[in-house]
């Protein structure tokens, strides 16, 4: 056989190899359809409960990906993205999806996936926000729920404080400064607790002197001295409130008080001279008020230290509450309220949080159309119903709502309410 025949085979053969060879080395794109599930069983998304799986915006289904055939970037592909929690949050609570933002928080917290921080920031801002739109029943419920947990944060009972001013409730703006003073375990907390009770009593001394309300200013004095928040640098403004509240006794014996205290004795010195005309200052110069200055004295029953005092409600039956200067609206238990004979007389107005002997609780407020209180009929009075028990036969709380509608003064020794029209 001649050469040529070979030549060919092997030009043939030559020539299939390097075709095939090609094949093994370029592979043409091919479209792969990737399968990304909304929820994977192993993802952050299913550990959440059902109820707030679905605050975030969803993922498609399905997506076609350009990419050559790697296992490895695939195993990439499909794993799905985290939930962001913040948003998550934000819009429960858009939402008022109070409950279910809680249990967010709570999980959150505990499983430690991103700072517990960065919720409480959003939390802050959005009770904020209710502060300033005052939107009461959300408030309310949002802090009610999230104190029912943390019940010693400080940033959210200052907030509390601060809707409590808001709203016109300065004494229970006072109980809560006192609540929060007890949980400022720092010295940086206790530092920004006074910051925030020196800017509480500065502003509403301002709001209620232009009102020219001194007597309400007066028993919020009062009461923030009872609680013990009152230090040497309040005491005399609160000798000028006194004074100008026309009940000069008692301004008297705290500018007395203050003669020998080196940062306010002078100053002290100068309005007790102003107060006597430059005469010399005693307690006995101005004595208090005399029963005979008062229109009208109900009789008080003795409870403990304290003073009972019947308030009737309905026209046919009447609760015995205990008087407390210090509660900003009167309160009654919610069984002795279910008790009453009939409660046309009462329109629910909505909800607020109350301090009592068991810390902070939600109330239900209503508007009573009339009440009895001695000899007096008022008309348009709030009381707050909650869940609390006085004990014996106790009702709740005679607050400074009705008591302030009067100038009084307790007989201690007679155990009478002295009583004028204010």
């Amino acid at each position: 056989m001649s050469a040529k025949p070979w030549v060919i085979v092997g030009i043939l053969a030559g020539f299939v190899a390097g075709w095939q060879t090609r094949s093994a080395i370029v592979s043409p794109p091919v479209p792969i359809l990737v399968n990304v599930p909304a929820v994977n069983a192993n993802s952050y998304d299913s550990r959440l409960p059902q109820q707030y799986q679905n605050s975030v915006p969803g993922q498609q289904q399905f997506r076609p990906v350009q990419a050559p055939y790697r296992p490895q970037a695939l195993a990439e592909e499909t794993q799905p993205e985290k939930p962001d929690q913040e948003v998550a949050f934000k819009g429960l609570l858009d939402t008022h999806r109070y409950r279910d933002a809680m249990d967010l928080y709570r999980l959150t917290e505990s499983s430690g996936d991103i700072p517990i921080e960065r919720l409480k920031s959003t939390l802050e801002k959005y009770l904020k926000t209710l502060i300033s739109t005052e939107n009461t029943e959300d408030f309310t419920e949002l802090t009610d729920r999230f104190l029912a947990y943390y019940y010693d944060d400080i940033d959210v009972l200052l907030l509390l404080a601060d809707f409590n001013q808001s709203t016109g409730l300065f004494l229970e703006a006072i109980n809560v400064y006192q609540i929060v003073d007890s949980y400022a375990y720092t010295h940086g907390a206790a530092q920004k607790v006074l910051t925030k009770f020196e800017r509480f009593l500065h502003e509403t001394n301002e709001a209620l002197e232009y009102q020219n309300d001194w007597f309400t200013l007066k028993i919020l004095y009062q009461q923030a001295e009872a609680l013990g928040l009152i230090k040497d640098n309040h005491r005399l403004r609160q000798a000028q409130v006194y004074i100008k509240s026309g009940e000069s006794y008692y301004a008297r014996e705290i500018l007395l008080a203050l003669q020998g205290n080196h940062r306010w004795g002078e100053d002290a010195k100068e309005l007790l001279t102003q107060l006597d005309g430059g005469a010399e200052a005693t307690i006995a110069s101005a004595p208090p008020p005399r029963s005979s200055d008062f229109d009208s004295h109900v009789a008080l029953q003795k409870h403990g230290n304290q003073f009972v005092i019947p308030l009737g409600l309905t026209e046919d039956s009447s609760l015995n509450l205990l008087i407390d200067t210090g509660a900003s609206m009167t309160t009654i238990s919610r069984d002795r309220f279910d008790q009453l004979s009939r409660h046309d007389n009462f329109t629910e107005v909505g909800h607020r949080m109350f301090r009592t002997a068991n810390g902070l609780t939600k109330g239900t407020v209503y508007n009573a159309e009339h009440m009895r209180f001695g000899s007096y009929t008022l008309h348009s009075m709030q009381i707050a119903v909650l869940e609390f028990n006085m004990g014996g036969d106790i009702a709740g709380l005679l607050g400074m709502n009705i008591l302030g509608r009067f100038r009084f003064q307790m007989d201690q020794e007679k155990s009478e309410l002295l009583l004028t029209p204010r």
